[in-house]
């Protein structure tokens, strides 16, 4: 029944799409989709009639950002209405864009959290394969990243006319059965496009690559960028070149990037700490990434790292966070742990402090934190929910609107951890 269901809303919006024919540029990976589809968007708009998803990205979430359908608290009448909304939209909304630029999630390698259900909806003129971790793991019969990356790499195999891959990861780089052109990036190594110096602090950050043997730069203002996000970079500026768009023009839109909520904004907070709010999401190396500026940045006070368990990762879990206590112990001067697993996994000693939930690690640090503390968030979605110690250590309490999952429903989740 439930497959049925799912169909039926695929088709409605396969009908949408067939209003424009769209060039189709799709995005996966296990971490960065949703900044790199911002990034491609901002590159784009000034040339192109663009669309491009925000929130949706899985077996419901896609279709219902092409039939540019909005779910409001995911309850049972929104779902039981949402077959006649997507008739509706069918009928009544006539966009017109050129280009639609989707993120692609799959949480498994069955069927309908896979890459073959997503791909029967978009066929991708363009694609970008990212980056892959351990996220999901514990859904996937093949329990390897090998597994997964044979999983999302069907993205960049279904390329009709590039494929944008990721030259650090080697099982990405030699994704057999691509048919059509190729184009890596690296923060590593010299290939199409690369990384030649990046630098983040407090003031902002700058990132130099090379492109067709020239050097260019950009300068992100009062913004923490970390190194990673050159990989949403460098596919926004590969696909600009590939359509025949100025690169210096493209490099001037996408200096007005700004990062999504939860995924590195900074905010003051009370005493006057500085709060990099990395609460979205958590997996082995954005996090590592994360710790690793935190230690690089240079600032007087003290660093504080809050970190939440990486969910999801089956038989990973205990390698990743002790990997993860390893670098934050060399990062940070105080450790703040929440979940099960960083209960776990990383050491006890005087520098560490655990909790259940987000609600008992705020309580703590509004009554130990110090004056111009550099505090550094991230952890996984669900159940950890970090946005609760960023919200409760604010010092303006109205920038609560600047973070992620706002509105009842993440409300209503969020209450049901509660001290």
């Amino acid at each position: 029944m439930k497959l049925a269901y799912l169909k039926l809303l695929q088709l409605l919006a396969k009908l949408q799409l067939a209003k424009n024919h769209p060039l189709i540029i799709g995005v996966t990976g296990s971490a960065g989709k949703s900044s790199a589809v911002a990034a491609i968007a901002l590159t784009l708009s000034n040339q192109f009639k663009v669309k491009a998803t925000k929130k949706g990205n899985s077996e419901t979430g896609l279709p219902m950002e092409i039939l540019n359908i909005l779910v409001g608290n995911f309850a049972l009448l929104d779902w039981l209405l949402l077959i006649p909304q997507a008739f509706w939209q069918l009928l009544t909304y006539w966009p017109n864009y050129e280009i639609l630029i989707a993120e692609v999630a799959i949480d498994s390698d069955l069927p309908p959290k896979n890459m073959d259900w997503q791909l029967s909806l978009i066929k991708p003129d363009i694609a970008v394969f990212l980056n892959a971790n351990h996220v999901h793991l514990a859904n996937f019969k093949n329990k390897t990243l090998a597994g997964i990356i044979s999983e999302k790499g069907k993205l960049v195999q279904a390329a009709q006319k590039l494929a944008i891959l990721n030259y650090d990861q080697t099982t990405i780089r030699n994704i057999k059965h691509i048919s059509t052109a190729k184009k890596y990036f690296s923060l590593q190594e010299p290939t199409d496009i690369y990384l030649e110096r990046q630098e983040a602090n407090l003031a902002g950050s700058q990132f130099i690559f090379n492109l067709h043997q020239q050097t260019y730069q950009i300068n992100f203002k009062r913004q923490i960028i970390f190194p990673e996000f050159f990989g949403s970079l460098a596919s926004a500026i590969l696909i600009a070149d590939y359509l025949g768009l100025d690169i210096n023009k493209s490099l001037i839109n996408l200096a007005n990037f700004r990062n999504l909520p939860g995924r590195g904004q900074v905010f003051v907070g009370i005493k006057d700490s500085i709060l990099i709010d990395s609460s979205y999401n958590s997996s082995l190396e954005p996090t590592v990434a994360s710790l690793k500026l935190l230690k690089n940045i240079k600032h007087e006070g003290r660093k504080v790292a809050v970190l939440g368990d990486m969910r999801e990762l089956g038989v990973a879990t205990a390698e990743d966070h002790r990997q993860l206590a390893k670098i934050a112990n060399q990062s940070a001067g105080l450790i703040i742990t929440v979940g099960p697993a960083t209960e776990q996994y990383f050491p006890n000693n005087n520098r560490t402090h655990k909790f259940a939930n987000a609600y008992q690690a705020l309580e703590f640090l509004q009554n130990n934190i110090r004056q111009q503390d550099l505090i550094l968030i991230k952890g996984s979605q669900n159940t950890i929910f970090l946005e609760i110690v960023v919200a409760g250590l604010l010092k303006n309490p109205a920038d609560q609107k600047y973070l992620c999952r706002r509105g009842k429903y993440w409300d209503k989740q969020r209450g049901k951890f509660s001290l």
